[in-house]
């Protein structure tokens, strides 16, 4: 693992030259086509919308020819386009008022009546437009030259200038007082003005835009750096690139400018009393007259939206003023920008961070919000950047690493799937070993614990038989049994086939069950067993009791076991939703080497405990999965001399007994369990089994619990005083186990038939007819799932009852699939097989 992950770190540098090489040369090929750049553009607006400042526009006023002025004034001035005494009139009010600087959005290229009045009004106050017309404008005079000349503020082809084939100039008798500026701008590719040139070049003559005239002539002072390609606008510099052009940055308020209609300053012009008090609102204001009109005015698309170009041209001075441009983009910058967004995918695309999830998520929107935030802070510096470049740039960057390992898995998985599919095999080789391991192993046991049970309870027995009884005990041995038991629940917990299933119980009875379960084991030692409950446990509690149950004859067993003397506490406790059983004793204690290896499998606390008390150490093991697997945990406390503390902490809520659990379940499997075996330490694994049968049934109840005496088994259990009648055919290959049948059934009063294969059960069944057949699954010749299936194919409708030595779930359906009417997993209990039959056998009453 440490070899591969070394080898994936050290072609990470590759990696990076191959996607870093890749992403940049894919990016920019995509930044160089007129659809990206647009998209780049229009990115940018969005962006510099996010950081526009508030601009105050206190200096200017508009006066706009608008549709209501037009409507009012037609009856007393005509139609539009006006005769120009109309703006004679309404010139020479606004210079009487006091404006500082007075504009006009109209081009006066062509004569009408009242130019001579209006020429006597003009002055070094008044700017005039020219335009580059589209149509070519109106023919020049002989002067024409000369006039642009006088217009123009310097001449050759080194200023930064916007050039154009020709301009539309005004009259010649308007301009030998007025200032002329140019209005004419181009947008960009996309339609948007995002530029405005600030120089205008025509015939060599270089020419100045409207707004930086405007200022100049409103008393601001005006210098332009040809060499520099800068112009200084008071204290603020306006830098501009190599056409002249600066780039803007709009306001938020753009549209904040006051707007007087035209025919509230014509009506204040001709006298009219109700305006009186508009010449002291005008004073020292700079004004521009125009018109916004939908049919009249010209209109231009900005990255803050449409606007009239009377009230662009009203705000650009007032922007230039300011210092509201951004510096030209420059490629070093958006270089600069793009190698760090680049560098920041590849380092997200490193092995280590590839294996965080969240990482991989959050990759590409936090490169694009990081090329957002820099754009957007670069521009309050005053600095132009592109988008499209850097953000395409990392998103490239990022969704190769992506591909790249994609295919690096995709070729892992190939590789893996042969693996898996032997891995596959090995695994259901190893089930099929462990399935029939089980089944070999639980046979003879079966006799053992069998056999065992019969010399408790038989007095009659004569000495021969209890000796051969002894053998058969003898030659198979009861450790066997605990420690196949042992593994088995291991391997259930490490394959992850043990299931929990909770339910409302009461624990005083659970508690309580082990105690008394448990009572046999310290009968002959000075050690007292009890059980205490703390104040507030609530009637019934939410939990899987027979696991609940395992884990505590588990942990009790131990405490018994290594307790000479003293006494052995189980003490309960539930708290905000959290169970508590702490099982106390007073025994020698457990060192700190002890308590590191207690919960390791096939290890004891030291090397003494496994030849003096036996076990698997496996219990405690057990007992901690299982634990975890009901999201609980086991703690220990212990101290050399001072007694061993386990206690089991299960989320465990209150509930509600129903009739069905309200007496409590009766202690379950012990008919199929072993508590021999010395444990992980002094607090050793009696390890109580689960791997042995699917949940027991409640009538076999403590019918082998190991270490009990023969009355306590004789008192437990249901009555057996009532004798069966009937015949049944007994099918099973081990003789032990046909002989330990055989004695139960014949205690049962029934007529037994032997058979020793699949094969002899069928011939007997369909010969004799039996009331019920016992058949065990694994024989020779013919096994029991065909012979169930050959029976029922043959018409044999009686009752026919599985015996095996499989503990899972498929081994049970499949018998129950086969034709089985129930299944007896071994080793099978006398009470275990009077319940079975009871429903297959009539009773005979005693006296019958």
């Amino acid at each position: 693992m440490l070899g591969q992950s070394m080898l994936r770190v050290g072609s990470y540098p590759f990696r990076c030259l191959a996607l870093g090489a890749g992403s940049l040369a894919l990016a920019l090929l995509l930044a160089l086509t007129p659809v990206a750049r647009n998209i780049d553009l229009s990115l940018g607006d969005a962006l510099l919308s996010l950081s526009a400042p508030a601009a105050k526009f206190d200096d200017a006023v508009v006066v706009d020819v608008d549709e209501p002025s037009m409507a009012r004034l037609e009856s007393q001035i005509g139609a539009w386009p006006y005769d120009r005494d109309v703006y004679a009139l309404v010139n020479r009010y606004l210079l009487d008022a006091g404006a500082a600087m007075v504009a006009y959005d109209i081009l006066f290229s062509e004569a009408r009546g009242g130019d001579d009045a209006f020429a006597a009004t003009l002055t070094p106050k008044n700017v005039l437009a020219a335009a580059a017309l589209p149509y070519g404008g109106a023919a020049h005079d002989r002067d024409y030259r000369k006039r642009l000349a006088a217009a123009a503020w310097a001449r050759g082809d080194d200023w930064p200038a916007q050039p154009w084939d020709d301009l539309t100039l005004p009259l010649a008798k308007f301009s030998a007082q007025a200032h002329i500026g140019v209005i004419s701008v181009k947008p960009d590719a996309d339609g948007v003005l995002r530029r405005v040139p600030l120089l205008h070049r025509v015939y060599g003559e270089v020419l100045p835009a409207l707004a930086p005239l405007a200022l100049k002539v409103g008393g601001l002072p005006v210098k332009i750096d040809p060499a520099g390609r800068t112009t200084m606008i008071g204290g603020a510099v306006a830098p501009t690139d190599e056409a002249g052009m600066v780039r803007l940055r709009f306001p938020r308020n753009w549209h904040g400018v006051r707007i007087v209609p035209f025919y509230e300053v014509a009506l204040a012009a001709s006298g009219a009393p109700e305006y009186a008090a508009l010449a002291q609102t005008l004073r020292g204001k700079h004004i521009y007259v125009g018109s916004s009109s939908a049919v009249l005015g010209d209109f231009i698309q900005t990255p803050v939206g449409r606007v009239a170009g009377l009230y662009l041209l009203s705000v650009l001075p007032s922007m230039l003023k300011n210092g509201m441009v951004l510096q030209p983009r420059q490629w070093l910058l958006d270089g600069a920008l793009t190698l760090l967004i680049l560098l920041l995918a590849l380092a997200v695309a490193h092995p280590r961070l590839q294996e965080m999830v969240w990482v991989q998520a959050l990759a590409l929107p936090g490169l694009l919000l990081l090329t957002a935030v820099a754009v957007t802070g670069l521009s309050l510096l005053g600095r132009s950047a592109a988008v499209l470049l850097p953000a395409a740039c990392g998103v490239l960057a990022h969704l190769g690493a992506v591909t790249w390992r994609q295919i690096h898995l995709f070729q892992k998985s190939r590789q893996l799937l042969v693996e898996k599919l032997a891995a596959e095999e090995s695994a259901r080789l190893k089930s099929q070993f462990l399935s029939h391991m089980t089944h070999e192993l639980r046979t003879p046991l079966t006799a053992i614990v069998g056999f065992n049970n019969i010399n408790w309870h038989s007095d009659d027995l004569g000495r021969d038989q209890r000796l051969k009884n002894s053998e058969i005990i003898d030659r198979n041995g009861r450790h066997l049994l605990a420690l196949i038991n042992g593994i088995l629940d291991q391997a259930k917990l490490e394959a992850g086939q043990v299931r929990i299933v909770t339910q409302p119980e009461n624990m005083r009875v659970v508690v309580g069950d082990v105690v008394a379960t448990l009572q046999a084991l310290v009968r002959d030692k000075p050690v007292t067993l009890a059980a205490s409950y703390a104040p507030g446990l609530p009637e019934a509690l939410e939990i899987d009791a027979f696991r609940v149950r395992q884990i505590l004859l588990n942990l009790t067993g131990n405490a018994i076991k290594f307790t000479e003397r003293g006494s052995v506490n189980l003490n309960v406790s539930w708290s905000q939703g959290m169970l508590s059983i702490e099982v106390a004793d007073t025994g020698p204690g457990l060192s700190k080497e002890g308590l590191a290896r207690l919960f390791v499998a096939f290890q004891q606390a030291d090397d003494t405990v496994a030849a003096t008390h036996g076990g698997t150490g496996l219990g405690l093991t057990i007992s901690r999965d299982l634990a975890a697997l009901m999201q609980g945990e086991i703690g220990v406390a212990s101290e050399l001399g001072a007694g061993t503390r386990f206690t089991l902490r299960l989320p465990a809520a209150s509930g509600y007994l129903t009739d069905a659990v309200s007496g409590g379940q009766p202690l379950a499997g012990l008919e199929r369990s072993a508590t021999a075996g010395a444990g992980n330490g002094p607090a050793t694994d009696a390890a109580v089994s689960s791997a042995a049968a699917p949940q027991p049934r409640p009538a076999a109840t403590k019918d082998a619990v190991p270490g009990a005496p023969p009355a306590a088994l004789r008192s437990s259990g249901p009555d057996l005083s009532d004798a069966l009648y009937g015949t049944v055919l007994l099918v099973e290959d081990s003789a032990d186990v046909r002989a330990l049948m055989l004695i139960y059934l014949k205690r049962l009063g029934v007529t037994v038939v032997e058979a020793v294969n699949g094969q002899e059960a069928v011939e007997f069944a369909l010969r004799d007819a039996p009331d019920a057949i016992l058949m065990d699954m694994e024989m020779p010749v013919l096994n029991g799932v065909d012979a169930v299936k050959a029976l029922r194919a043959q018409g044999f409708g009686r009752p026919i009852l599985a015996l095996t030595g499989h503990s899972g779930e498929a081994e049970h359906a499949r018998a129950l699939a086969a034709g089985c009417n129930d299944v007896l997993t071994k080793p099978v209990s006398r009470t275990v097989l009077r319940a079975a039959l009871d429903g297959a056998l009539s009773a005979r009453r005693p006296g019958v």
